[in-house]
């Protein structure tokens, strides 16, 4: 196992499969703003073996397996070889425009267990917001970063839920891609998003559970839909049983889509 040193090294890995020119199969894409992180954390090891290469990121909370493949033959033939290397827990997300996982199938057969399925829902159109604003609601700064990281780690699941690090956290928040409520010098809750010219990502949602009752839920989230104004579509991954949020984010007027995450877990 090697430790992974640039960006390049992935990119020409990428090069060395397609370069078989027997297909071309993977869960890892590219974000080179996080990945480049994970590069300077010393947190991203490669594998590589014939027709098919293994990245395994290992942090303190979470192990994470990503594979590059010339194809699900190659990959279960590697995974032969990689099997007795992987940290424990090890867990592995899926992509799939189905409710079955042929890859899926492929890492049950070497211990790895189903743990969660999310689902993507979106909302088409110009989002619907009001134009009163709560003067408890506001952009994070570099101050509310700890305070932020430590809600995600406490209250989210780094199994399931893809936690971004302290850094991470950092760099939303110096994109303006991050809204807390605060008042009287507490916080409350926040949201963390991403916007592209035409779509908007909402990727985390959260008010401590105590204050529920508050409506400082929806004054973020009004928040967010504004600053999304300009974007025709409104999308974020959810947890299939998560039947709470699934109710709320259709009061929003989301629909689910045919897009499934299996998430599973060797232990």
């Amino acid at each position: 196992m090697d430790n992974i040193s640039s960006l390049e090294d992935i990119k020409r890995f990428c090069s060395i499969i397609r370069s078989v020119k027997k297909g071309y199969l993977t869960n890892f894409f590219m974000d080179e703003q996080k990945h480049s992180l994970w590069i300077h954390k010393g947190e991203l090891f490669s594998v590589v073996i014939q027709d098919c290469i293994f990245l395994i990121r290992k942090t303190d909370t979470v192990n994470q397996l990503f594979f590059i493949s010339a194809g699900i033959e190659e990959l279960s033939n590697g995974l032969v070889l990689i099997s007795s290397l992987l940290p424990h827990p090890t867990v592995i997300d899926l992509i799939e425009k189905s409710h079955t996982s042929a890859l899926a199938d492929v890492f049950k057969s070497f211990q790895f267990a189903e743990y969660k399925t999310l689902y993507r829902m979106y909302r088409l159109g110009t989002p619907i917001y009001t134009e009163s604003k709560d003067s408890c609601v506001r952009y994070a700064t570099e101050k509310d970063v700890w305070t932020v990281h430590n809600m995600l780690l406490e209250h989210f699941d780094p199994l399931s839920e893809q936690i971004p690090c302290m850094e991470e956290v950092l760099t939303f928040v110096c994109q303006h891609s991050v809204l807390v409520y605060e008042k009287d010098g507490k916080i409350y809750g926040f949201i963390i998003f991403v916007l592209t010219s035409s779509t908007s990502y909402l990727r985390y949602w959260f008010v401590l559970p105590e204050y529920r009752e508050l409506k400082i839920g929806s004054k973020l989230f009004n928040e967010y839909m504004y600053l999304s104004r300009e974007t025709k579509r409104q999308m974020h991954w959810v947890i299939a049983n998560n039947y709470n949020a699934i109710v709320r984010y259709k009061h929003y007027g989301f629909k689910s889509e045919d897009l499934f995450d299996f998430v599973l877990i060797r232990k």
